[in-house]
């Protein structure tokens, strides 16, 4: 049987990691996945993985979201200001409501994002609420964004402590997911990441050497997104190992 089988007829979560501007790859791989004709009933993700989670379950298509990633620059997301964080977010939040719908009560599949609750120093799991400030919550990597209010807490990116917005998932979950490497800059914060990657009931694939796409290398992303593409197909038409 091939991975791919595994997964057609079957409910499925889909998980995306956290990983510095590694949405470009993530969008890779879900074209392959959706190609495939392989349909998530829940989708997951934190940082990175949070955004094409949730564009995914906003209703983008991966070719979709292909083309409007490829327009994205440092206008996009650039808004330097005074606090913990070079910048403030706010331009970023802008921009994902562009492409994600407004609450989770309106998403066309059930979507779970992970942010990390400074204040509670753990993880805290988002299923309703204001998509795009939890989003941006769940990409607010220390140092680079402020921290993001949303009610009475302030958070700080997902992949701090869960790297594929796994809490609360249970361990037989039958799982599809793109672990994305950590680059040397985020690598720290991401050490204590949830180990079900290695779960017998996953398949997970984690593709190495995938070119820069962070600041100052945005031209590197359709090279990403091909990259990834490939790296999928070839990983879903494996035998599975028993």
């Amino acid at each position: 049987m091939l991975i791919k089988d595994q997964f057609k007829n079957q409910d499925f979560t889909l998980s995306l990691s956290s990983g510095y501007f590694g949405f470009f790859a993530h969008c890779g791989f879900v074209k392959a996945v959706y190609e495939e004709g392989l349909k998530p009933k829940l989708l997951t993700g934190s940082s990175a993985g949070a955004i094409v989670s949730a564009c995914l379950a906003s209703g983008m298509t991966p070719l979709e979201m292909e083309k409007e990633f490829l327009t994205l620059g440092k206008h996009s997301y650039w808004d330097p200001a005074f606090g913990f964080g070079v910048l403030k977010g706010e331009i970023f939040e802008k921009t994902l409501k562009q492409f994600l719908k407004a609450d989770f009560a309106d998403l066309q599949t059930p979507l779970r994002i992970a942010t990390y609750n400074i204040r509670k120093r753990k993880t805290e799991i988002f299923d309703q609420g204001p998509l795009a400030k939890v989003v941006r919550a769940s990409c607010s990597m220390p140092l680079y964004f402020h921290p993001v209010k949303i009610g009475d807490h302030h958070y700080w990116d997902g992949g701090i402590n869960d790297k594929m917005g796994w809490t609360g998932i249970a361990e037989s979950e039958l799982i599809l997911g793109h672990w994305l490497p950590s680059d040397k800059i985020s690598d720290w914060f991401e050490r204590r990441s949830n180990k079900q990657a290695s779960a017998g009931a996953s398949q997970i694939l984690k593709i190495q050497n995938l070119p820069p796409t962070g600041p100052g290398h945005f031209a590197n992303a359709p090279k990403a997104i091909a990259l990834a593409y490939e790296e999928t197909k070839r990983f879903l038409n494996q035998t599975v190992v028993d």
